[in-house]
């Protein structure tokens, strides 16, 4: 098994992040929260390597795809489920 802990931040001084990347994540099942300070969304994924790899290449497209400039942080963890 793989979990990836996902945080996605504006890259600018912006309050808040774009509505498109948060209704991606509810479309998607993804829970998630949303802090005000620093602005940021956080999720996690976790699953089968491949699983993981797949729902995470789809949120950095639906991320790449928005016309504000964002920066995301996946940190992984394997376990041994």
């Amino acid at each position: 098994m793989l979990r990836a802990e996902i945080s996605i931040f504006p890259s600018d001084d912006a309050d808040q992040l774009t509505h498109p990347t948060r209704q991606f994540m509810t479309e998607m099942g993804l829970d998630y929260d949303f802090r005000r300070d620093p602005a940021s969304l956080n999720t996690a994924l976790s699953g089968r390597p491949g699983e993981v790899f797949q729902r995470l290449e789809q949120l950095v497209a639906s991320a790449a795809a928005q016309d504000q400039d964002m920066i995301m942080v996946v940190t992984f963890y394997t376990t041994s489920d």
